[in-house]
């Protein structure tokens, strides 16, 4: 099967092996509306030992943010997840993106580890109801 990655004008510097790597290997959802793309979202539910889902990334054109479309691609991407087994889903965000991280949390995401001094690891226990 093929798969397509849309190229948007700021992927916020991710390397081409990561653009390869989710090609290859990463679930990719895109929300569009009359042909235009309004966002998407490319995330790993594999580890089937863990039972972590891993959001690796998430982007909607700047016109329509604040329009719930964040929401829902995060929405479809635990829905996902827990349907095919996965128990959390998580991922990693810059200490500098005070907008996403606010953003994780009013969806359930708590912080787990720092991954570098310039980011750290979110998780949202799947099990449990999204709390708003």
């Amino acid at each position: 099967m093929t798969k397509y990655i849309y190229l948007f004008e700021d992927l916020g510097g991710v390397s081409n092996d990561t653009l390869h790597k989710i090609n290859m290997y990463a679930t990719f959802i895109i929300i569009k509306k009359a042909g235009e793309v309004l966002g998407f979202a490319a995330f790993y539910c594999n580890d089937t030992k863990t039972k972590i889902s891993y959001l690796t990334l998430i982007g909607v054109d700047r016109q329509y943010q604040n329009k719930k479309i964040g929401s829902i691609l995060l929405k479809y991407v635990a829905n996902f997840s827990k349907c095919v087994g996965m128990k959390f889903l998580k991922l990693e965000v810059s200490t500098k993106n005070q907008k996403a991280i606010m953003f994780y949390k009013r969806h359930g995401f708590v912080y787990t580890e720092n991954k570098t001094k310039d980011s750290f690891f979110m998780c949202r226990n799947l099990l449990e109801s999204e709390s708003k």
